[in-house]
């Protein structure tokens, strides 16, 4: 998905939103990724679990660090589960652990250019795009230091997706 004004990069099929806003909207890209059945990667927020009519998916603010982690990244399973419960397809992905999870997926049926994205990196800001095998190891490597710099960060989460 992208705006009039931007410019879709290894991407099959591009839809165009009309606003920026629409980025925002669970609700619109839930109904865009229907029509369409264009695979979308899923998010753990409040918003979406509301389009999917599932409690939300937030950790309770009184959890110390460590669990808080841990709840986002269940809540982020769940999310995805329901994703696919409610029929929205999927982009392939896989929490991954090192540079070797990341050329196994790969391998495993998914091709490159493929995607490292840090579970909390809400807007593109933890995500990097991989074209080879060569990069893999430098890109797992600086999210993982970057996700480690996050205040609720215990472990790097982070997926690779396609």
């Amino acid at each position: 998905m992208c705006t009039p004004r931007d410019t879709a990069v290894f991407a099959d099929e591009a839809v165009k939103l009309d606003d920026v806003s629409w980025f925002m909207s669970p609700a619109r890209i839930v109904d865009i990724a229907k029509r369409t059945q264009a695979p979308t990667y899923t998010q753990a927020t409040v918003s979406l679990a509301r389009v999917l009519r599932s409690p939300p998916c937030s950790p309770p603010p009184n959890l110390d660090d460590q669990m808080a982690t841990r709840t986002l990244h269940c809540a982020h399973l769940l999310s995805c589960d329901l994703t696919v419960a409610q029929n929205v397809p999927v982009t392939p992905s896989t929490r991954v652990k090192s540079a070797a999870h990341v050329w196994a997926f790969v391998k495993d049926g998914t091709r490159y250019p493929a995607m490292i994205k840090a579970l909390d990196g809400g807007g593109g800001r933890r995500m990097r795009f991989i074209s080879a095998e060569e990069g893999v190891e430098k890109v797992f490597k600086q999210l993982a230091r970057i996700n480690m710099s996050h205040p609720l960060a215990t472990h790097p989460t982070l997926y690779a997706l396609r």
